[in-house]
């Protein structure tokens, strides 16, 4: 009979805990908040109690709501990640970027570059964003559900494509033939969309596991759409079982016994993805279609509060 194994995730933060008064305990130091190093030493800690991955959440706009309530996000995620996958061998590290106010190519630039550095352990929790004063931040204003949806789902369609610009054996670096590369490996992919665009390639190779994983946090009928078509994984905001036995149904995942586990946040399955329809090209003649470079990581459902790549079809764990 197979091994039944329990797989954790935890969320990190700033450097304090979730707990927003947690910097007025008598053992927790309050410079911790923008302490880097208290980060890297809390993913380090984690990396060697065997939990899966972190989870890096953030907010664009201002989260402190009192004077005695410290902030829930300090440092930009991805810098974080970068410090992380430095000090870290093995553990995975899921980064949250907003589709809504960043541009496709420097979302597929910077998380394939962070997956390139870490040896293949980086996720992209892509969600959008509908704070009015995370818009202003932007000098904008916040979209409908369908507008923020339909741009978040081009932007995703970009960014993978872009991640699948530069083929596994484009990378050539034979300097008796003066080859660093092969070009014809590496092509634009000139798409065209309503909200977002972009010619390519990228000049980044893919990683030990071929491309960041992709999440999605998020509750609506629009998120659990979004996420059933992108998604390795559904970050969910569910706290009983039979709640989580639900949202996992709803997303097809196979049915099986969860057992509840002790993090910090709610993770679980999303459904296998379905291919969205590609967007026009913005020229004729240019390359076909280009999906990433590896197949996508297989979820193993384990829990309502937890879930991990299977090792056998990544490098993430």
């Amino acid at each position: 009979m197979p091994r039944t194994q329990m797989h954790l995730a935890t969320v990190v933060s700033n450097g304090l805990g979730a707990n927003p008064y947690a910097w007025l305990e008598p053992h927790v130091d309050p410079s911790d908040y923008a302490n880097i190093h208290a980060l890297v030493r809390y993913a380090q800690a984690a990396e060697r109690g065997k939990l899966d991955f972190i989870f890096l959440g953030d907010f664009l706009g201002q989260s402190q709501r009192t004077e005695e309530h410290a902030p829930g996000q300090t440092l930009e995620p991805t810098v974080v990640a970068a410090a992380i996958a430095m000090a870290t061998a093995r553990i995975g590290v899921v980064n949250t970027v907003s589709a809504t106010f960043e541009e496709p190519y420097n979302i597929a630039r910077v998380l394939k570059s962070l997956d390139v550095i870490s040896g293949g352990r980086m996720g992209w929790n892509a969600i959008t964003t509908s704070a009015p004063h995370a818009a202003a931040n932007f000098g904008r204003d916040i979209e409908d559900r369908e507008t923020r949806y339909a741009w978040a789902n081009e932007v995703i369609q970009i960014v993978q494509a872009l991640w699948g610009s530069w083929q596994e054996d484009a990378w050539i670096a034979d300097k008796t033939t003066r080859r660093f590369t092969d070009l014809s490996k590496i092509a634009p992919i000139n798409l065209q969309g309503t909200y977002a665009s972009s010619r390519g390639p990228l000049e980044v190779p893919p990683s030990a596991q071929g491309q960041p994983v992709i999440a999605h946090a998020g509750a609506s009928p629009h998120s659990n759409a979004f996420a059933g078509r992108h998604a390795d994984i559904l970050i969910s905001e569910v706290f009983t079982i039979d709640d989580a036995r639900r949202q996992r149904d709803d997303h097809g995942a196979p049915p099986k016994q969860p057992a509840a586990t002790p993090t910090a946040s709610n993770f679980s399955p999303a459904s296998p993805r379905r291919s969205p329809q590609p967007m026009p090209r913005l020229s004729p003649g240019a390359a076909e279609w280009s999906n990433p470079t590896s197949s996508s990581s297989r979820i193993t459902w384990v829990s309502s509060l937890a879930c991990s790549w299977d090792p056998r079809a990544s490098t993430f764990l």
